[in-house]
C-alpha cells in the first residue's frame, strides 16, 4: 500500500490530478488504484474477494437506476417512491451554484454536504453556531465551488457519473438525547437480501466499527481500519424493521449498502452506497473479505 496522501496532502489537488487522467481506460485505472490502495494485484477476470468484486461491479454493471441513488437529492425521491418518506432527514435548504448562503440564516445546528459527495467527504458539521466561525463555513462553500468534477468519476465509480449538477444540502443534525452523534447502521444487501451489518459509532471522534451476520450475531473476528465497538453495545430493538427497510431500498440491485440511523427508535435514511470505500476497505482476516465476496450474485 502506497501512502500517496503523504505526498499530496490536499484532497482537491489529488482530485485535480485524477481529473487530468480521464483518458486512462477504466480497467487500467482500477488496477493501478487497487494496487496503490491495497498493495495487491487486482483480478478482474476472476474476482473472489468483496473488494475485487466491487471493482468488477464498477466496471461492468450498468443500471441506470443506480444513477439517481448516488445523488443526495434525487435519492430522496427514490426513497419517497418506495413509500418511505417518513425516514428522510429534514432538509432546511438546497443551494444551487454559485452557492450563495447567508450563514446567519442557518439554524443553530446543521449538516451541510454536497449532493455528489461520498465516503464522508464534502461534509460540514455544525453542532453549535455560536461556537462556529462563519469563515469556516465560507471556506467550505469555497471548496465546494472549486472542487474539480471530471468527465469520469475519480475512482471510476460509474454510478456517480450521472451528469447532475453539484448542489449543497443543509439538513438536520442527528443526535441522541445526550447530544451524541448518531451511530451509523450500514446494511449490506446482496440481490436485495440483507447479509451483513456493519455499525460505525463515534464517527467524528473515537471512531469504532464492528460487524454482525445475517442472524445478527456479532462477527468478533472481523476487523477493519478502526477498532471494534465495545462488547456492551446493543443493537436497536427495532433492528428487524431496519432490515426490512434496507431490503426494500436495495431491491433490484446486485449489491447495495443501505445506511440508516436510529435515534431513540426513530429510523432515518442516510444514503445508498454501491461501492463502499470504493472497494478498498482493508478487511481482516482475508477470509471475511472472501465471505462477503461469496454473497455477490452474478450480473
Amino acid at each position: 500500500m502506497i501512502n500517496y496522501k503523504k505526498w499530496f496532502r490536499s484532497r482537491n489537488l489529488r482530485l485535480r490530478i485524477l481529473s487530468y487522467l480521464d483518458f486512462i481506460p477504466d480497467s487500467l485505472m482500477l488496477r493501478l488504484q487497487y494496487y496503490i490502495k491495497t498493495g495487491k494485484h487486482l483480478h478482474l477476470s476472476a474476482p473472489v474477494s468483496f473488494n475485487e468484486k466491487i471493482q468488477h461491479y464498477k466496471l461492468y454493471h450498468r443500471d441506470k437506476g443506480m444513477l439517481r441513488c448516488t445523488d443526495k437529492i434525487e435519492v430522496r425521491n427514490y426513497v419517497k417512491e418506495k413509500g418511505l418518506s417518513h425516514i428522510l432527514i429534514p432538509v432546511y435548504s438546497i443551494i444551487e451554484h454559485p452557492y450563495s448562503v447567508d450563514f446567519s440564516s442557518l439554524p443553530d445546528k446543521f449538516v451541510a454536504k454536497t449532493s455528489d459527495g461520498g465516503g464522508g467527504n464534502q461534509v460540514l458539521i455544525c453542532k453549535d453556531k455560536t461556537q462556529f466561525a462563519a469563515k469556516d463555513f465560507d471556506s467550505f462553500i469555497k471548496d465546494c465551488r472549486n472542487l474539480p468534477k471530471g468527465k469520469r468519476h475519480f475512482a471510476r465509480e460509474w454510478a456517480y457519473e450521472n451528469g447532475l449538477p453539484r448542489k449543497i444540502i443543509i439538513e438536520k443534525l442527528l443526535e441522541d438525547d445526550q447530544g451524541k452523534d448518531a451511530s451509523d447502521f450500514k446494511f449490506m444487501c446482496f440481490g436485495g437480501k440483507f447479509k451483513c451489518l456493519w455499525v460505525d459509532t463515534e464517527r467524528f471522534g473515537n471512531h469504532k466499527r464492528s460487524f454482525w451476520d445475517e442472524n445478527l450475531c456479532r462477527i468478533n473476528e472481523a476487523r477493519c481500519l478502526y477498532p471494534p465497538i465495545e462488547d456492551g453495545f446493543v443493537l436497536p430493538e427495532n433492528i428487524r424493521k431496519m432490515i426490512d427497510i434496507a431490503e426494500r431500498l436495495a431491491e433490484g440491485f446486485p449489491f447495495a449498502r443501505i445506511d440508516l440511523y436510529n435515534i431513540e427508535g426513530k429510523i432515518y435514511f442516510g444514503e445508498i452506497t454501491f461501492y463502499p470505500n470504493s472497494g478498498y476497505e482493508l478487511f481482516a482476516p482475508q477470509s471475511f473479505d472472501r465471505l462477503l465476496g461469496s454473497f455477490f450474485p452474478s450480473f
